[in-house]
């Protein structure tokens, strides 16, 4: 079972949050400190294990700063696979003792008592959760029937090592079932329990086993898994490698984090990132297209980064004229990957827009002064496009570099749009002008091949604005090519798409990855 849609009344400075953008898979939360994001997080903890909140815990906006009619904090899930639809968990006070009590509404009928035969587990991974209560929360989703205990082991101690490229080794201390612990052996062979350990080592642990039991589990509700700030205390390359572990783990699991590191953004799937900040009132909200905006300029803004700490996140830094490379790109390399065609993985890319050609040899030269590291440059195959990579090639600084001008067949010049299917290609124009323009009617076949004509993108883009202008005077024949990029990233499915640019992305490879 999967959330759908969320619904948080009252709580904290979630008061009148509603949200219904939940993917199957992984789901970031970002955005700036003290904003509410850990408390969704909290508020979903809340909603599955707690029986009970404090009184601190209700919020403190008054009547006339909210819209919901509860007079406490109600927090309302939907799910994919419910016979109940929205349940609804009241949280009201109890006259006998402090606190409010939980009680679960569905349709009239009360399932305080059997939630969880109704519901998948939830784990809530915090720096400020409770330790003894998730470690108890894993020893009831593990058998200890000593085959699959030890699989269960196995796996988990792969996954650490993998995260700390070092040994290390951890196990149940079970002979008290109510009192179980975990318990680490490093690499210096000191044994210890898991909470006299670092924040960050605790954390990995916790994800490890998660991970392994993820990976095992049959149950028929399965589990959600919500992290807050999974990257507390963690080296940058500890943070890639758990990142990709929590990539594996949401293909079977759903997967909730909040985060302000960039290592865990998806640059393949920023669908699945969520901007949350405060609105007027300073009410927890959020925005699904803020960040996506300028160069993903915001979002460094957002986590507090600048461009010389994402180029330290980067082992290939790719850099492309334009924000349609730069959307366009972690998405055709992760299909290339998933058909076994590469084995580049696009966490381990940074795509670096340098915002048009005529900035390109003076941004080139200060990336050169932040880093040592190789750097790829996509150029367009036109006129600016090849002056650039002359110049380029007479400066010894960017020697070694690999800067391609990819040519496409037939055609005079190129730029990355000319490379793709020309199927989808015209798919996308219909789509986009159908999205704008009221009645539109889709333009055929042969009325775009023949203002194709083996024109490079842009020109053909020119010819299609003016067929639209003059059958619909008054509309924005304009197409903008960001949106217009975003459309292709939706339609993107098989490398058969794009075919002219896999033996491109392949000498990308073997460049990066040579001995």
């Amino acid at each position: 079972m999967r959330i759908q849609e969320i619904k948080i009344f009252n709580y904290k400075t979630t008061v009148d949050f509603e949200f219904n953008c939940f993917k199957n898979g992984l789901n970031v939360f970002i955005g700036t400190n003290n904003v509410g994001k850990s408390n969704i997080l909290e508020a979903l903890n809340a909603f599955f294990n707690r029986d009970y909140i404090h009184d601190n815990e209700i919020s403190r906006f008054l009547n006339h700063q909210k819209y919901n009619t509860y007079g406490y904090p109600v927090i309302a899930i939907d799910f994919d696979d419910s016979t109940y639809g929205m349940l609804y968990a009241h949280f009201q006070q109890n006259k006998e003792k402090k606190g409010l009590d939980k009680r679960i509404l569905a349709q009239n009928t009360n399932l305080t008592d059997t939630l969880k035969d109704h519901t998948p587990k939830f784990i809530y991974l915090s720096r400020t959760n409770n330790l003894k209560q998730t470690i108890q929360s894993l020893v009831e989703m593990i058998s200890f029937e000593n085959q699959m205990y030890s699989k269960l082991l196995t796996n988990a101690n792969q996954f650490m090592s993998e995260i700390f490229d070092s040994t290390y080794k951890l196990y149940f201390d079970y002979r008290n079932l109510d009192d179980t612990h975990i318990r680490l052996i490093d690499e210096f062979n000191d044994d210890d329990r898991l909470e006299n350990k670092s924040s960050g080592t605790q954390m990995a642990a916790l994800i490890s086993l998660l991970l392994s039991i993820g990976l095992n589990d049959n149950s028929p509700n399965g589990f959600i898994v919500a992290i807050d700030e999974p990257e507390t205390s963690l080296h940058i390359g500890s943070q890639k490698k758990l990142f990709r572990l929590l990539k594996e783990l949401s293909k079977k699991h759903q997967v909730i984090i909040t985060t302000h590191s960039v290592v865990f953004i998806d640059k393949a799937h920023d669908e699945s990132i969520f901007l949350v900040k405060r609105d007027r009132l300073g009410r927890t909200d959020y925005h699904l297209k803020e960040h996506k905006k300028e160069n993903w300029k915001s979002l460094r803004e957002i986590i507090g980064t600048t461009i010389s700490d994402s180029l330290l996140l980067g082992e290939y830094n790719i850099v492309v004229e334009g924000r349609t490379e730069q959307l366009l790109f972690p998405t055709m390399i992760e299909i290339l990957a998933r058909e076994n065609l590469l084995k580049l993985d696009t966490s381990m890319c940074n795509f670096i827009s340098a915002e048009g050609s005529a900035k390109i040899e003076s941004f080139m030269s200060i990336l050169k002064d932040k880093i040592e590291l190789p750097l790829c440059l996509f150029l367009d195959n036109d006129g600016a496009g090849l002056n650039t990579k002359k110049k380029l090639d007479k400066t010894n600084k960017f020697r070694g570099d690999l800067i391609i001008t990819p040519e496409r067949q037939g055609f005079q010049e190129s730029e990355i749009e000319d490379f793709l299917d020309d199927t989808l290609l015209y798919n996308c124009i219909n789509e986009y002008y159908k999205r704008q323009i009221k009645d539109y009617t889709p333009l055929e076949e042969t009325q775009l091949k023949e203002l194709r004509n083996n024109l490079k993108f842009n020109e053909f883009k020119k010819g299609v604005e003016g067929k639209i202008a003059s059958i619909y005077e008054e509309a924005n024949e304009d197409l903008n090519k960001v949106a217009f990029s975003l459309l292709i990233k939706e339609q993107l499915k098989s490398s058969s798409q794009f075919q002219d640019l896999i033996s491109i992305f392949k000498d990308v490879e073997k460049y990066f990855l040579r001995k």
